[in-house]
């Protein structure tokens, strides 16, 4: 594909999606309102009952993925310093980190990464905690996690998606200026050969601004053609 109107091919497509096997009326949930306000429930089942607070369900999820999901600060505290898994997988290998960053809890996810979270780990798409942030739109979370001198920004998820790209699809200038800022690889291809222009040029929000914004950049090849040409 070239800049001047060829659609990115049907096989290229975003995979940082929502996890939607989470369902509100499995195990936990049925037994635990994940209020806030009122966390009385999760501690006297965990300190008076003895239940395992890294104990799974079916899919995978503990009291620490739910917590992250709902965007319970003071459950998630009360969790991780009664020694919930900061890195806990579910069975799509999403961490609790995966989720606060998805739904945009900025306070969850500096308190996961203090404790220990770690930034770069994969699901099972090869997305981490900084895809879903720039796929998102979470500005201070996508600052946040690229101020950590740990941080991975060109990791690329299962279709060559670097937090790059995702964030040139979703038409986010301030974002995409960021990472570029702060060394983000200008010319990654993606699985089938496409660049950030690429996807500016075919982005879920038009954005012509950041469209000429990337022409202007020197550092980017705007002649490269995609593996469909």
């Amino acid at each position: 594909m070239d800049i001047n109107g060829s659609d990115i091919s049907e096989d290229e497509f975003s995979i940082c999606d929502s996890n939607e096997s989470l369902n509100d009326n499995l195990l936990f949930t049925e037994r635990f309102s994940f209020d806030d306000n009122d966390i009385y429930p999760i501690i006297y089942n965990i300190e008076e009952l003895k239940f395992e607070i890294n104990n799974k369900d079916k899919d995978g999820y503990t009291f620490l993925h739910y917590a992250c999901k709902k965007g319970c600060e003071n459950i998630v505290k009360y969790l991780i310093d009664r020694g919930a898994n900061v890195n806990a997988t579910d069975m799509n290998n999403w961490t609790p980190l995966h989720y606060a960053c998805e739904k945009g809890y900025e306070n969850i996810v500096k308190y996961l990464i203090d404790k220990g979270a770690d930034i770069n780990i994969q699901n099972k798409d090869r997305c981490t905690p900084l895809h879903f942030a720039c796929d998102r739109g979470n500005e201070e979370i996508v600052k946040y996690l690229i101020e950590n001198e740990k941080i991975d920004v060109n990791s690329q998820d299962d279709n060559g998606w670097t937090p790059l790209h995702h964030a040139c699809y979703q038409g986010n200038e301030e974002i995409v200026k960021y990472l570029i800022e702060k060394g983000a690889d200008v010319n990654t291809k993606s699985k089938y050969g496409n660049i950030i222009i690429h996807f500016a040029c075919q982005a879920q929000k038009e954005n012509v601004n950041l469209v000429k914004y990337l022409i202007e950049n020197e550092k980017i090849d705007v002649n490269i053609q995609d593996d469909n040409r």
